[in-house]
């Protein structure tokens, strides 16, 4: 309906006000977690527009022509207090639109127009889905790996707020309705599962009426929802190939960060490895306690053949290889039939030349670097606020990766490359740094299809930016000279 509306200042008005709710997030970030106090609508202006990284006006509705009237309930008010951000206003238009109504922020993001979402809900659903399905996940973490006890839709919102703010995830902004979980895995181990991106956790009670479609997320934290999917297509053979390979290697490296980054013995022989699967089950799965794969096949969907090992890496420390995207893993026994095979390598990197994605994954990209910024963000909780080894992507994967049972390998999907976090960052605390907001820790190792890059900073926000193409431009690094590594500057680590 927003798309249709001849009012297109709804959309910018909204998106106005999404920018102005982060700036009092990062504002309250290096206050204490508080509030701003302010005397008047300049005052207050002054007093974000650091925090903005926009060169546009933004505190100006585009559509009424007058600056947002700032809820006076936040003044000096802890965020940490508050129940729900759902529910807890930001700002609002000062006087209705065109249309008559009137647009509203609220501290968790989301902006309504007349009571109805602003914007894309067909996306918004596919988030609030994600994030319900990371916070279920999340609750089994605190309970030795057991999902919820009782999963039902009466139920959910009380498991689902003690791991988000915003009771709002719970449902869906298209259908009004709140997602509907499934029962049968109330109470279960999430390891009884071998194939958890077969297990759907929550779906659409109810078809969304623009479409007929239904969004679902499963146990493994993707969402699949036809037109829209955020995980290979049903039929998509190539891309289920490059899922499993890129599984398959992360199972390998977490046994090297196990074994003091040696990696385990590969091999393709007929003597030890007749069937691949068994064998590879065997000796990663049963023989070590550490359960290292979940997904149990190991033949490339699209040729029917098992994948090849490279066994010139069996043993082998991580330490050895100068350059980690220069080895691979695991590979196709024989080409897909568009002559090209699919091999995954040391990185973390799967490749399948001439392969393009069905879907975009832009805003896929910037949720996993979000991800990955607040798994890096509980990894400092753990070590006294020192942030982890950033050497390369697969020296900060292995670090991040025990806080998360879902798959995330530091990669890019609209690229398939893997992100290059800031060496001249690692292991530095972050008392150190005096403003995570232009602290950079990862970004794109290669520009987006937009020409731009993303860039993931200290602070949980993600930024886009135009650099020349390798990501290195005379990018700032915003590295404080307490924080700098002897013998070098922070600057020239790209």
């Amino acid at each position: 309906a927003f798309r249709r509306a001849p009012d297109s200042d709804i959309i910018l008005c909204a998106n106005f006000m999404r920018t102005n709710i982060n700036t009092l997030k990062y504002y309250s970030q290096d206050w204490d977690e508080k509030y701003p106090n302010w005397s008047s609508d300049s005052n207050l202006d002054s007093k974000l527009r650091s925090y903005q990284n926009t060169q546009t006006y933004s505190f100006v509705c585009p559509a009424t022509q007058q600056h947002f009237l700032y809820s006076a309930a936040i003044q000096g008010l802890y965020s940490t207090s508050v129940a729900d951000n759902s529910t807890l206003e930001i700002l609002r238009d000062p006087s209705p639109h065109p249309d008559g109504l009137i647009t509203i922020g609220y501290a968790d993001g989301q902006v309504l127009h007349g009571g109805v979402f602003a914007g894309d809900s067909v996306h918004q659903c596919i988030e609030n889905a994600r994030e319900l399905a990371i916070n279920l996940n999340l609750y089994s973490v605190d309970y030795d790996t057991f999902l919820p006890p009782v999963l039902s839709q009466a139920t959910l919102q009380g498991f689902a707020l003690p791991y988000t703010r915003a009771s709002r995830v719970v449902s869906c902004p298209l259908t009004g309705n709140v997602y509907l979980p499934n029962t049968v895995l109330g109470g279960t181990n999430i390891y009884a599962f071998t194939d958890r991106n077969a297990e759907w956790l929550i779906k659409d009670a109810t078809i969304h009426p623009e479409d007929g479609i239904t969004t679902t997320a499963f146990l493994d934290g993707h969402v699949f929802r036809p037109s829209r999917s955020e995980y290979p297509l049903d039929g998509d053979t190539t891309n289920q190939c490059k899922e499993m390979q890129r599984v398959i290697t992360r199972s390998v490296l977490l046994y090297a960060s196990d074994y003091d980054d040696v990696l385990p013995v590969l091999t393709n022989s007929d003597e030890t490895f007749p069937i691949l699967s068994p064998y590879f089950l065997n000796f990663i799965v049963r023989r070590f306690p550490a359960p290292y794969i979940f997904e149990w096949s190991f033949t490339c969907p699209q040729t029917g053949l098992g994948y090849l090992f490279d066994a010139h890496l069996s043993g082998r420390p991580l330490s050895s290889f100068a350059n980690l995207d220069s080895y691979w893993v695991v590979t196709d026994a024989i080409a897909h039939p568009d002559g090209q095979k699919t091999t995954s390598y040391l990185s973390g990197a799967v490749q399948h030349a001439g392969y393009i994605n069905h879907v975009t994954n832009a805003q896929r990209c910037i949720a996993s670097i979000k991800y990955d910024l607040r798994r890096t963000s509980v990894y400092m909780q753990d070590y006294d606020e020192v942030l982890p080894p950033m050497q390369n992507a697969a020296v900060y994967g292995r670090a991040i990766s025990p806080y998360s049972l879902l798959k995330n390998e530091l990669i890019c999907p609209e690229l398939n490359i893997p992100y290059t976090p800031n060496a001249a960052l690692s292991g530095f605390s972050g008392a150190a740094i005096s403003d995570w907001q232009t602290a950079l820790i990862l970004q794109d190792a290669l520009r987006h299809y937009d020409g731009r890059y993303n860039l993931g900073y200290l602070d949980g926000h993600v930024g886009k930016k135009y650099l020349p193409q390798g990501g290195t431009g005379g990018i700032r690094r915003n590295v404080p000279r307490a924080a700098q590594p002897a013998g070098g500057s922070a600057s020239s680590v790209h």
